[in-house]
């Protein structure tokens, strides 16, 4: 893509596009390198768009989902759409995060970069789900939610908010069911 004030990555039913605003071309939108003209007027606030692409018009409604920042149930033309959009910086982190191995599925979760633990949505002995939320991490001026890899039960949380973390220190553990339920029969 050519110079942006911002790009997003936008996943709409499990297809993911790169979406950017080209500076030097007001009214102009990339979606994966291809240029479209596009006008979107807010209709009603918060969740009615008008757009009208390269002279087409189209009528979207928007249903953030409050649970889960950047999800989206959108409905267009008389079908749904389950979507995320997050800008660059957001999918950069997250793809790190991945990479870097956090919540991996033996269930310790480890910093993916050096941060500040911003808080703890977990105590010790709490039951947890796979892609909870169990810690909030600020790094590279960002807040970044890191998730539980797996269900099971936090076995051992070993940051507090406001601690400063290195990257691979271990944050916390999860043992999964069997081991819980395992643990609590042997009590």
């Amino acid at each position: 893509m050519s110079k942006e004030i911002e790009s997003y990555r936008v996943e709409v039913n499990g297809r993911t596009y790169e979406v950017g605003f080209p500076e030097e071309d007001a009214g102009v939108a990339e979606i994966d390198g291809e240029r479209v003209r596009i006008d979107a007027e807010l209709e009603t606030p918060p969740i009615h768009y008008s757009f009208l692409i390269d002279g087409a018009s189209y009528l979207v409604t928007l249903e953030p989902d409050d649970n889960e920042y950047g999800q989206y149930r959108a409905h267009l033309m008389g079908y749904d759409y389950e979507a995320e959009a997050i800008s660059s910086r957001e999918a950069f982190l997250r793809d790190f995060i991945r990479a870097a191995g956090v919540g991996k599925s033996e269930g310790v979760i480890k910093a993916p970069m050096p941060g500040l633990i911003v808080k703890t949505d977990v105590e010790i002995g709490d039951t947890v789900k796979k892609n909870q939320g169990v810690i909030v991490m600020e790094a590279m001026k960002m807040e970044n939610e890191i998730k539980a890899p797996m269900d099971g039960t936090i076995k051992s949380l070993n940051v507090k908010a406001g601690d400063a973390v290195e990257k691979n220190q271990v944050l916390a553990e999860i043992v999964d069911k069997e081991a819980t339920d395992q643990v609590r029969h042997n009590s």
